[in-house]
């Protein structure tokens, strides 16, 4: 019997699709999670992107796997909104595969920019037919996906908008036409009628302890 030794073909990437891909949850959750996009193993991703060229604007985080370091901090931060106190691991890992990123949940868990990426300073030779470095990307694609969340966050009333990961607040910022703040570890402003926040990333020293996580909610929680 011969043996098919063909693979998966580039050309069958729907990038279009893919560059209007938004995040994880519902479009109108009342608390928005923003990053900047999502990590991947780089010697996946082309199974990945054929994946994603079957997907819609909105996915559900699976409620299979174990504690993900970021969308920890995330549970943690729901939990405290909805009166929990100390939440534990267990309690922010049952947030994780129950009520994070889901249809019925009050989150979407969203990214700035739509192609999974291992790091933000490579570029995989799988983008590069459709930008051919990293620098053509942003120029390019920002822009676009700015306007794009400005008008779903508009959409919807919104309670809290949380963009994490400090090296890309310039990023956020446009979203919103907000003005830097100095010396700021934490930038916290109104825009229309949302409480938005420019943290660190969830998986940095910021958000090491649960004191750490505490007093994060509560200031942005007050």
């Amino acid at each position: 019997m011969l043996q098919d030794i063909t693979g998966p073909d580039e050309r069958a990437i729907a990038w279009d699709r893919i560059e209007q891909f938004i995040g994880y949850g519902r479009a109108d959750a009342p608390v928005v999670f923003l990053g900047m996009e999502e990590g991947a193993d780089n010697a996946k991703l082309l199974p990945d992107l054929l994946g994603r060229s079957f997907s819609g604007q909105y996915g559900e985080i699976s409620r299979k796997g174990a504690t993900q370091r970021t969308w920890s901090k995330m549970c943690h931060l729901m939990l405290r909104r909805e009166g929990v106190e100390c939440p534990t691991p267990a309690q922010r890992l049952a947030y994780q595969r129950e009520r994070l990123g889901k249809h019925s949940g009050d989150t979407l868990v969203a990214e700035l920019m739509p192609y999974p990426c291992q790091n933000a300073t490579g570029w995989p030779k799988i983008y590069e037919p459709r930008f051919r470095t990293r620098r053509e990307y942003l120029e390019r694609m920002a822009p676009r996906r700015q306007a794009m969340l400005r008008d779903l966050f508009e959409a919807h009333p919104r309670e809290l908008i949380v963009c994490y990961g400090k090296a890309h607040w310039g990023y956020y910022r446009g979203i919103f036409g907000a003005a830097p703040q100095s010396g700021q570890p934490i930038e916290i402003f109104d825009w229309r009628s949302t409480r938005v926040v420019m943290a660190p990333h969830f998986v940095s020293r910021s958000f090491n302890s649960a004191g750490q996580l505490d007093a994060f909610a509560a200031t942005v929680l007050r």
